[in-house]
């Protein structure tokens, strides 16, 4: 395999070639060929042309384009090659389809919000949509704990598809873009996502109240929430255990105010046992005879902040 100094544009998507990719060309790739790619990271660019001007960047993984040729990934090493004015080699891989750009795990590994954002370049909230899908997962599975990097990005990818519509309603709750500390964070909205498949009208009511903080009384299981979340982010508790216990604290109260009864606290002694109850309740929803959600809706929209509904 020979070292080119350009990239050969008629390769099949089988064929690898070598290149090496000097600041001047980086610069005219990122000019004309760019795609739709992850946001930039610009602390992950100054560390890659640190070591490009440290003679520390070695043969990378392959910089990909697509069917159409444009650059698909590699666009911070392009970046932080302009930046240190150094050239480099590197592997390049062309007319690649969109299953196989879709799941790259190559440089900077891509995470399950960096794919969502290319599949949704105008979609706010990606980052939010991401971070739902591991308390969902969590509530499917058999697990004690949310476990970090137990599942594949391919199958976190399944469960957004799966939740599309109920991570959609429930991110929709949030009117605003002022964001309280711990109020808006993926243990809740997870839940909430998790739980809308089976109480959709009365998570959602739950949820608008929980987000925005109105139409609350004290005595309001979302309100009870919403300080167990303030007092967790206040004392920075950011374990895999506190973020269990959030989605817990959130079918918690959820549970009792579609059942009608008080939550003065959560009291949880054994995390399984907890979880087993609560996907008992919402697996098998109530005949509630009862549609609250309009009456509710009317007077959201028109700002009327009632002690009860």
């Amino acid at each position: 395999m020979f070292l080119n100094n350009e990239i050969d544009f008629s390769l099949s998507s089988w064929q690898s070639q070598i290149v090496r990719i000097a600041p001047e060309y980086a610069q005219r790739i990122l000019n004309e060929r760019s795609g739709r790619n992850r946001h930039e990271n610009e602390k992950y660019i100054d560390r890659l042309a640190r070591d490009m001007e440290a003679d520390k960047f070695y043969l990378s993984a392959a910089i990909i384009f697509d069917r159409q040729g444009k650059l698909r990934d590699g666009q911070h090493r392009l970046k932080a090659c302009v930046q240190s004015k150094v050239s480099f080699d590197t592997i390049v891989r062309v007319n690649q389809s969109e299953e196989v750009i879709e799941y790259l795990d190559i440089g900077k590994p891509r995470s399950l919000a960096n794919v969502l954002q290319i599949r949704n370049p105008d979609e706010k909230y990606t980052n939010e949509s991401a971070a739902m899908c591991r308390p969902i997962q969590f509530m499917e599975d058999d697990e004690a704990s949310i476990i970090p990097n137990k599942y594949t990005l391919r199958e976190y990818l399944e469960v957004q598809t799966r939740y599309k519509p109920s991570i959609k309603a429930i991110l929709g709750t949030r009117d605003s873009e002022e964001k309280v500390p711990g109020i808006f964070v993926g243990p809740v909205t997870g839940a909430l996502a998790w739980a809308y498949s089976y109480y959709p009208l009365e998570t959602l009511k739950f949820a608008k109240q929980y987000m925005t903080g109105l139409m609350l009384t004290e005595a309001m299981p979302a309100n009870t929430l919403r300080k167990s979340m303030l007092r967790m982010t206040a004392q920075k508790e950011r374990s895999e255990s506190h973020r269990t216990r959030a989605v817990l604290h959130t079918l918690m109260a959820l549970r009792a105010e579609i059942a009608g009864v008080p939550l003065k606290n959560f009291n949880i002694k054994d995390v399984l046992i907890c979880k087993r109850k609560l996907k008992d309740f919402f697996l098998k929803p109530l005949p509630l005879g009862r549609d609250f959600l309009p009456a509710f809706e009317t007077g959201f929209t028109q700002g009327q902040v009632q002690a009860s509904i």
